[in-house]
């Protein structure tokens, strides 16, 4: 049962993602229909096989059939209408989604993350990176900077236990209207990505050179959103996880040129050519990272490989 709700996730996943607002096409209508049509056809069949189970699955199951058959979009739509339709209908599905994965996952069945365009928690990230850049560059002392992140993870920590342990203090915590605006549907009853990327910070001020851990503060600031953006947008060709060849070739670009910037800037190690290749290793690094992470975040992984790749490539170019 678990591989057909794999299979049924996967096809759900890539719908979802076609839906985006910002890949949406007319011309496209028919053959969404035709997808959803299969994905409607394996929700009924899965439904069946969980009926009376008892299951979490089957309890997901349920709904996502419910969804698509009372809120699918109608015939005879154009312009938009129907893009106001699809739309609606994707934002009904996405909880859906997320309750299907969630269930899976308990089985130990990996499935994407849907990540859907959130504009204040792309500022966020991407202020978040260069702000912390900043202050390892302008105002703390190595010694400080371990006190400040460590100082900061702590705090990450003891909150994610408190809301872990208590169901009326998560609910507060997501009441938050800051938290509201930047966090995704599945970080409500996981570590969210905050605290990763805190852990993050914590283990480079520990371990990681200094120019290192501003190179991939800056490959994490700009190759992340500028990756999600462009997969979003333009990605065709998938390399699994949700991930894009169309991505990932904006994400090693855009880290390539902000970690070049700021080792320049803070940093210069040698003529231009060798910071380009630190600064290309840091990204490509951080970039291989994103492709790889499936049960560890991102926030978490990408900054520690691209400092690692940073220090690789001026290792062998010293």
């Amino acid at each position: 049962m678990t591989s057909d709700g794999y299979l049924l996730a996967l096809e759900l996943y890539d719908l979802l993602r076609d839906l985006d607002r910002s890949r949406w096409r007319e011309e496209l209508e028919a053959t969404v229909r035709s997808r959803l049509a299969r994905v409607q056809a394996r929700l009924t069949d899965l439904a069946r096989e969980l009926d009376g189970r008892g299951s979490a699955l089957g309890s997901s199951v349920q709904l996502a059939r419910a969804v698509v058959e009372e809120h699918g979009p109608g015939q005879g739509l154009s312009g938009p209408a129907l893009q106001a339709a699809w739309m609606s209908f994707r934002g009904r599905m996405v909880p859906a989604y997320q309750a299907l994965a969630q269930a899976l996952r308990a089985e130990r069945v990996h499935v994407p993350v849907l990540r859907p365009a959130n504009w204040r928690r792309t500022a966020f990230h991407v202020s978040s990176a260069f702000g912390v850049l900043l202050l390892l560059e302008r105002v703390f002392s190595p010694l400080g900077s371990v006190i400040a992140s460590g100082a900061f993870a702590g705090l990450c920590w003891f909150l994610e236990a408190g809301r872990h342990l208590s169901r009326r203090m998560n609910d507060r915590l997501m009441q938050v209207r800051f938290f509201q605006w930047i966090i995704h549907p599945h970080e409500r009853h996981q570590v969210n990505s905050a605290t990763w990327y805190a852990t993050a910070l914590f283990l480079l001020s520990l371990a990681s050179p200094v120019f290192a851990s501003a190179a991939a503060l800056a490959v994490l600031g700009a190759g992340d959103p500028v990756a999600a953006f462009a997969g979003r947008r333009w990605g065709r060709r998938t390399l699994g996880h949700g991930r894009t060849l169309e991505g990932s070739i904006a994400f090693v670009a855009s880290a390539t040129g902000a970690a070049f910037g700021v080792l320049a800037w803070w940093h210069p190690l040698g003529r231009w050519p060798a910071l380009l290749v630190v600064a290309a290793g840091a990204a490509v690094a951080g970039a291989v990272a994103e492709l790889a992470s499936r049960r560890l975040d991102d926030n978490f992984t990408i900054p520690l490989a691209a400092a690692g790749g940073a220090a690789a490539a001026a290792f062998l170019l010293a």
